[in-house]
C-alpha cells in the first residue's frame, strides 16, 4: 500500500472520548491534519456484542478511507479490545489502538504491581488490559471495575458535577478495597494549594493555566476543552421582541470577544509620513485622519492586533509619530 504522507489520520471512538488523543496526536505532531469520527449516535460501544463492535468498525474504517486517511487510530478502548484484531486483518491500512499505549504506562508507574483498570463494561470482559499488561510484567495483578455511567455522565457534560465525583468516588472504593491506591475528593475553590500537602494531583477547570503554574504545578493532561454556546429555542426566535433582542446581546458579546486581542492606537503624524504609514502597517487601510491646527500635521486613530504592537511603535516612532497612545478596547463591532 503506497502511503500519502501529507494524508491526514484518522481517529475515531464511540463518542467525544477520544478527542483527547486526537490532542495529544496534534500536540506531538503538530504538523498532522486529523479527521475524528465520534459516533455519538449509537454511544456507549462497552454495552453491545463484539460482533456489533466489530461492524461498527468496519462501518467507520470505511468512511475514513474514504476521507483518505493515510492510518487510522482507534481511541477507543472497547473498538480497540473487540474489533482492532479483526479490522487490521481486513483493512490494508495502519489501525493502531490505544490499550497498549495505556498498559505500557500503567505498568511503570505502579508501585505495587497492582493495576486498576476501570472501563466499559464490554472492555472489562475482554480482559485485553490484564492480557497486555500481564505480556508487559507478568508480575502483575490486574483488578477490573465496570463502570456503565461515566460514558453518559461525559457525554453530557456532567465532568465537574457532584454526581459525578460521587459515581466516582463509589467505583473507585471496590479498587482501593483491593489494593489499587486512588481517592477521590470535590474541592469547592483553591484547588491548586492543596497539592502536595492534601492530594497528589488534581482534576481542576483552567481559562489560562496561570494559576496552575503559579503554584508550580505543571498540566499532566487535558481531559476536556470546552467552549460556551449561545442557544436559543425556536419558539423564542419566533416573537420578533425577543429575537431583536437575542440578535443585539449576540452582538455584544461577539464585540467583546473581537476586542480581546486587539488594541486601539493615537497618534500624531506629520502628512508627509502617511503613505509610509499606510506601506508599513498593510493592515492599516483605512485608520481614522483627521487635521491638526498645525499646518502639516495629521491625527490618526486605528485598531491592531495587540501582539504586534511592540514591533509597530518603534516603526510609528521612526516615521516621525508623537504623542503615540496605546489603550485597551471593550468591544469591537464591525
Amino acid at each position: 500500500m503506497k502511503i500519502d504522507r501529507d494524508a491526514p489520520v484518522g481517529v475515531f471512538d464511540s463518542g467525544i472520548g477520544g478527542l483527547t488523543v486526537a490532542r495529544e496526536i496534534m500536540r506531538n505532531l503538530p504538523a498532522e491534519k486529523i479527521v475524528y469520527f465520534g459516533d455519538t449516535a449509537r454511544v456507549p460501544y462497552g454495552s453491545k456484542s463484539k460482533e456489533t463492535v466489530i461492524r461498527y468498525s468496519r462501518q467507520i474504517i470505511r468512511f475514513l478511507e474514504e476521507q483518505q486517511v493515510k492510518a487510522i487510530v482507534v481511541a477507543c478502548n472497547t473498538a480497540s479490545a473487540f474489533a482492532l484484531d479483526a479490522v487490521r486483518e481486513e483493512f490494508d491500512i495502519p489501525i493502531l489502538g490505544v490499550i497498549e499505549a495505556g498498559a505500557k504506562v500503567a505498568a511503570q508507574v505502579t508501585r505495587n504491581k497492582r493495576v486498576g483498570v476501570i472501563a466499559t463494561e464490554g472492555t472489562i470482559e475482554s480482559g485485553t488490559h490484564a492480557k497486555v499488561l500481564k505480556q508487559i510484567d507478568p508480575e502483575i495483578t490486574v483488578i477490573g471495575k465496570p463502570c456503565p455511567l461515566f460514558v453518559p455522565l461525559v457525554e453530557e457534560g456532567w465532568t465537574h458535577d457532584p454526581v459525578t465525583v460521587e459515581v466516582a468516588s463509589r467505583y473507585l472504593k471496590e479498587l482501593q478495597e483491593k489494593g489499587i491506591e486512588a481517592h477521590v475528593e470535590f474541592s469547592w475553590g483553591a484547588t491548586e494549594v492543596k497539592v502536595p500537602e492534601l492530594v497528589d494531583a488534581i482534576v481542576d477547570i483552567t481559562e489560562t493555566g496561570s494559576s496552575i503554574k503559579a503554584n508550580k504545578l505543571r498540566i499532566v493532561d487535558t481531559l476536556m476543552t470546552s467552549y460556551p454556546q449561545f442557544i436559543a429555542n425556536r419558539e423564542t426566535m419566533q416573537d420578533e421582541w425577543k429575537k431583536q433582542k437575542l440578535e443585539r446581546l449576540v452582538m455584544m458579546l461577539k464585540g467583546a470577544l473581537e476586542a480581546r486581542r486587539k488594541v486601539g492606537l493615537k497618534m500624531n503624524l506629520p502628512a508627509a509620513s502617511l503613505n509610509g504609514l499606510v506601506e508599513a502597517l498593510p493592515s492599516l487601510r483605512r485608520p481614522t485622519i483627521s487635521h491638526l491646527a498645525e499646518e502639516g500635521w495629521l491625527a490618526v486613530e486605528t485598531v491592531i492586533d495587540e501582539s504586534v504592537v511592540r514591533d509597530i511603535i518603534p516603526q510609528l516612532k521612526a516615521l516621525g509619530a508623537e504623542g503615540i497612545i496605546e489603550y485597551p478596547l471593550n468591544k469591537l463591532v464591525y
